[in-house]
């Protein structure tokens, strides 16, 4: 059984090229997914569990209003450590621009050797 993790910016439209990937991927796969309630992450899970495949969410901490920036930051960065960390390959549906915390997964899964295809 293969640990798929799909994340990508919410920046991303391309909805089909989701459902195509999860189209692609055999059977028995479990979804890895940051649990976002839109773009990439909404559609990956949706598309996973029209297929029947079990869906493994990390949802993100909302730390209090009264937190530091740095504490937010780590509650992020621990919430996508957990996600590669549970994933045999990760698919990455970038933005043009390359940042936000997309970028910190495909750090992350690098660190950890963890194979990255950017899509």
């Amino acid at each position: 059984m293969s640990k798929v993790g799909i994340i990508g910016s919410q920046r991303r439209t391309d909805k089909k090229s989701i459902e195509e990937l999860v189209a692609s991927l055999p059977d028995g796969t479990i979804i890895v997914s940051g649990g976002c309630k839109k773009g990439v992450d909404k559609w990956a899970t949706q598309a996973g569990r029209e297929r029947g495949f079990p869906i493994m969410e990390f949802l993100q901490y909302k730390p209090p209003e009264d937190y530091s920036s740095w504490a937010r930051s780590k509650s992020g960065y621990s919430r996508n450590r957990k996600i590669v960390e549970a994933s045999d390959i990760i698919y990455a549906f970038v933005a043009e621009d390359r940042t936000g915390e997309t970028e910190n997964i495909i750090e992350c899964a690098q660190d950890l050797e963890v194979p990255v295809e950017l899509k």
